[in-house]
This record gives C-alpha cells, sequence and structure tokens, in this order.
C-alpha cells in the first residue's frame, strides 16, 4: 500500500514540476495520498519520506534551472508533509485514550526490534541469507517460507505456523 501513494506522490511532484498539474489538483491529491499513508500506520512511509527529502535536497544543491528548483521544491515538500502528517496521526491518535491507542509508525520504529518479543534481527539475518543464496532472480514468487524453511527457521520466528 506505502509503495503505491508513494508511486502517487511521485507522479504528482514530477507531474507539477513539468507544468502538466496545476498547483491547486497536486496540493489537494498530495493532501490525500500524504494522509491515507499518515493513516495507515505503515513504517515504509517514513523511508519514502527520507527519501523524497534527501532527492530534493540533492536536486536542489546539482541543478539551477527552474524546473529542477519545482522538483525540488515539490520533493522536499512531500517529504516534510509526510513527517507531519505522521506527526499529526500520532498525536490525534494519542489524543483520545493513550493507553489504548495503537502504536503509530514512529512508534514502532523508534520501539526497537526485539522488544515486544519480535525476532526482527533473526528474521532480517535470515532473509539476507537467502537473498545471498539467490541474488539474482530471488528465491521465487511466494517461495521465501520455503526457502526459510530450508534455511532452518526455528518455530519461535513465526507466528500461527506461518512464514
Amino acid at each position: 500500500f506505502a509503495n503505491y501513494l508513494t508511486l502517487g506522490l511521485a507522479s504528482i511532484v514530477y507531474l507539477w514540476a513539468t507544468r502538466d498539474l496545476r498547483t491547486s489538483g497536486a496540493v489537494a491529491a498530495g493532501a490525500i495520498l500524504v494522509g491515507a499513508g499518515a493513516l495507515s500506520g505503515t513504517r515504509a512511509l517514513l523511508l519514502f519520506a527520507a527519501w523524497f527529502l534527501a532527492l530534493g535536497l540533492a536536486w536542489a544543491l546539482r541543478r539551477r534551472h527552474a524546473e529542477w528548483r519545482r522538483l525540488s521544491m515539490a520533493s522536499v515538500s512531500i517529504g516534510l508533509a509526510t513527517y507531519a502528517a505522521i506527526a499529526c496521526a500520532a498525536w490525534i491518535g494519542s489524543v483520545g485514550s493513550p493507553d489504548t491507542a495503537p502504536p503509530g509508525p514512529l512508534s514502532r520504529t523508534l520501539a526497537g526490534a526485539g522488544l515486544e518479543g519480535e525476532p526482527r534481527w533473526q528474521a532480517w539475518s535470515l532473509a539476507m541469507g537467502i537473498f545471498l543464496d539467490f541474488p539474482i532472480m530471488g528465491s521465487g514468487w511466494g517461495a521465501f517460507a520455503g526457502a526459510a524453511f530450508d534455511a532452518g527457521i526455528t518455530p519461535g520466528m513465526t507466528r500461527y505456523g506461518e512464514v
């Protein structure tokens, strides 16, 4: 879901920078996509927003043409708006009842791996081993569970008997 939202945001950045999309349309569509991403609770959006910021700053430093400045401004704006929307969604979620509010993407990321009994570091090392075994084409479509079984996944790394 976050991939599709980010693809839509990148399209908005490009279309606005090339003047194929009016500012009002870009702001409206961007607000919808950024809001949907913030409410989804996905942590991938934190990484994608960082990429928008990094690319926007790189374009601002390297290029001096008006089109590159527009592209840089749009990219940085999307990145900052994404972080602001995530912070706003976290604040809104904590206003009602902070004890029962589900953790947002930022709090789950900052909490660290393994603190809630999730064996993330073991899963990452297992996934890296599988990637090193099949670096070009991967383990196959839908075959990660079988490759994890062949690599020696422990039962404690699975939830409900599924990988």
